[in-house]
């Protein structure tokens, strides 16, 4: 089952286990990302991705919180709109190959894309 989750800092709204269709969960994306700290999580199962919004760009993130390193990228909202609807056509997360592994505690996405790891 997919469950939706997200925060508008902007409307101090903030839901979770949100059971949303495909259109509902685009509609809810759509209005939401637009704002700096915003965020949308998608849930299947016991595996969640967050989308961040940050400044300009949106972290894509699998949380991993076991560890805290977790898979992550910058995409565009028209490519988070396809990871999207991938998740729920497939009914599962998955882990993309531009994704780099950041260990959260220590440091960003952006470290790692500067030290050019993985």
């Amino acid at each position: 089952m997919i469950t939706v989750f997200y925060t508008d800092y902007y409307e101090h709204v903030s839901e979770e286990n949100l059971e949303l269709t495909l259109e509902e969960c685009v509609e809810l994306f759509d209005e939401t990302i637009n704002l700096v700290d915003n965020f949308v999580g998608i849930q299947v199962g016991k595996h969640t991705m967050q989308f961040h919004c940050d400044e300009d760009r949106i972290l894509v993130e699998v949380i991993n919180p076991s560890t805290l390193i977790n898979p992550q990228m910058y995409a565009d909202k028209a490519q988070c709109l396809e990871i999207i609807r991938e998740i729920y056509d497939k009914q599962q997360l998955f882990v993309y190959p531009q994704m780099k592994l950041v260990d959260v505690q220590k440091e960003s996405l952006d470290d790692v894309l500067e030290r050019g790891d993985q």
